[in-house]
C-alpha cells in the first residue's frame, strides 16, 4: 500500500471506565471518509485489575486482547479456532489484535506498583491495518463503540480493565488510490 499523499487523521482514545465498552467521540467530515479508508491502533495501553484472586488468574493468563466496534462492517475480518477450542469460524467487526506485553512500571511514592501492558507501535506505509470499504458513516457519525474482547471474542468482564489508552489511526488515501 502507498500512502500517496492520503489524509492521516489521529484519534487519543482514553477510558478510566471499568468497563469493556468505550464510546469515544469521533467526528471526522463524511467526505474525507468515501470510497477506501484504512484503520489501526498504535500506542496501545491497559492497565489491568488485579485486586482479587480472580481477576490476577484472568489477566495471567491472557495474552491476547481484540478491539471490536458494532459501528464497522462485519465481512471484512475472519477469526477462525482450530482445536481444542471448536468455536465456529466466522466474519467479525475486529479492528485490532493486540498481544497482552507486560511492561515494567514505576512504583508510586507509596511503594506500589501497577501492572501494566503495552504495546509500542507506530504505523507507517509497510503496517497492515483494517480496512473498510464504502462505509463512511462508520466514522463520520459522531460516535465510535469500540468493545475490548478476549482471544475467543467475548467481552472482557466489567472491573477487570482499570484504563486503557490507545491512538486509533485512520488513514484515508487520496482519491488516485480508489
Amino acid at each position: 500500500m502507498e500512502w500517496n499523499n492520503g489524509t492521516i487523521f489521529r484519534v487519543f482514545v482514553v477510558s478510566g471506565s471499568p468497563s469493556s465498552t468505550i464510546n469515544t467521540r469521533v467526528d471526522i467530515g463524511q467526505m474525507e471518509l468515501n470510497n477506501k479508508v484504512f484503520m489501526g491502533v498504535e500506542n496501545f495501553v491497559l492497565r489491568p485489575s488485579v485486586d482479587t484472586a480472580e481477576k490476577q488468574d484472568y489477566w495471567s493468563n491472557a495474552s491476547y486482547i481484540q478491539l471490536q466496534s458494532n459501528n464497522l462492517p462485519p465481512f471484512i475480518d475472519y477469526s477462525t479456532f482450530n482445536d481444542p477450542i471448536n468455536l465456529p469460524a466466522t466474519n467479525t467487526r475486529i479492528f485490532a489484535r493486540i498481544p497482552l506485553v507486560a511492561t515494567p512500571t514505576l512504583g508510586d511514592s507509596s511503594l506500589t506498583t501497577q501492572a501494566q501492558y503495552a504495546v509500542d507501535r507506530v504505523l507507517n506505509k509497510d503496517s497492515i491495518m483494517y480496512e473498510m470499504i464504502n462505509n463512511p458513516s462508520a466514522l463520520s457519525s459522531g460516535n465510535l463503540n469500540i468493545r475490548v474482547l478476549d482471544v475467543l471474542g467475548q467481552s472482557i468482564p466489567d472491573d477487570y480493565i482499570l484504563g486503557i489508552a490507545f491512538t486509533l489511526v485512520i488513514y484515508k488515501p487520496s482519491n488516485k488510490y480508489n
